[in-house]
């Protein structure tokens, strides 16, 4: 109670203070009437009770052009709030700025309005230096009491609520930063950021994702299987280029007949003609397939990437060609 009367009282002081005319300055006119009238709505928001909407509106107005007696008004706000540090800080500061200025209109009563802030915070309060590394690590954010800290502030005193403190630390690259302090009143502590390198140096690991797969593998196993039974059916066609080469002997091909000097050549020779006919179709039948299986396997290698279209061709396809007693057998397989 004691002390919401004293902010009543306060707060009674700085409305009689905070619109008093401004000295002369560089601001044009629909500044001066854009704070006038943030100053207002940051008073009518104090009376109705609402200080967050107070302090907001008065910082905007100190954002156009602050004051001592605007900064007085602010840290009446921060200490309704609960804001223990922020307002204590922002007395401290009033103080030094009416000090320095003795023209300040009503300087005495800023002053003391300031100074009461403080005087009734101070049993409240405790001091902390939050430290960093040096140089500071890329991309450090620093937030105390979940609020950010400026550069600005790193390694300096900093007035704070008195009580459990935690102090959090992010950097580029780096594992975060996390610890809690206990301050009693009146009470200073230095608080060191540790940061620990991460193994790219202070820089984020990238790790990049693989690449998606491109391409079409039934293409290159078709081809695969294509060009091999192209190869098998030339292979074959060589087979029995020599098996009618034996059987012919001494006959020769004539244009529409066999010749053979007797009647054994002839009938050995018999099965030649059967051979030399499957020779004639084997052998265009193969090179166009495999002709046609190579042109499949390009287009699926190209596409798909020349390792996968290989992997692909090696684990789908086999094939087999060996002579029989009735000829040569042939035989293929492959899987997608």
């Amino acid at each position: 109670m004691i002390l919401k009367r004293t902010f009543v009282a306060l707060g009674a002081l700085s409305a009689a203070v905070i619109l008093q005319p401004k000295p002369a300055s560089a601001q044009s006119e629909a500044e001066v009437a854009a704070r006038r009238l943030l100053v207002e709505q940051a008073q009518q928001a104090r009376t109705a009770g609402d200080h967050a909407r107070a302090l907001e509106q008065a910082r905007r107005a100190g954002e156009i052009q602050m004051t001592p007696s605007l900064r007085f008004f602010i840290a009446e706000e921060h200490a309704a709030l609960d804001h223990v540090g922020e307002a204590f800080g922002t007395a401290d500061l009033c103080v030094r700025e009416a000090e320095r200025d003795p023209a300040l209109r009503n300087r005495d009563a800023i002053l003391a309005g300031c100074r009461g802030v403080m005087d009734t915070l101070r049993s409240r309060i405790a001091i902390i230096v939050v430290r960093v590394p040096q140089p500071a690590p890329q991309g450090l954010s620093i937030l105390v009491q979940g609020q950010p800290l400026a550069a600005s502030s790193y390694d300096r005193p900093m007035v704070v609520a008195a009580g459990s403190i935690a102090v959090e630390a992010t950097a580029q690259g780096q594992p975060p930063f996390r610890t809690t302090v206990t301050l009693a009143a009146g009470a200073s502590e230095d608080v060191q950021i540790a940061l620990q390198p991460s193994a790219t140096g202070g820089q984020p690991r990238v790790i990049p994702s693989p690449p998606p797969r491109r391409g079409n593998p039934t293409l290159v196993v078709a081809g695969a299987v294509t060009a091999g039974v192209g190869a098998a059916t030339m292979i074959a066609s060589a087979v029995t280029f020599a098996m009618r080469n034996s059987a012919l002997g001494n006959c020769t091909i004539q244009p529409d007949r066999i010749v053979c000097p007797s009647q054994m050549d002839a009938d050995r020779a018999a099965g030649g003609g059967t051979f030399n006919t499957l020779t004639n179709v084997l052998l265009p039948v193969g090179a166009a397939l495999t002709a046609g299986g190579a042109a499949l396997l390009v287009v699926g290698l190209v596409s798909g990437g020349p390792r996968e279209g290989a992997r692909a061709a090696r684990r789908g396809t086999w094939m087999s060609v060996a002579p029989r007693t009735d000829g040569v057998g042939l035989t293929v397989g492959g899987s997608l």
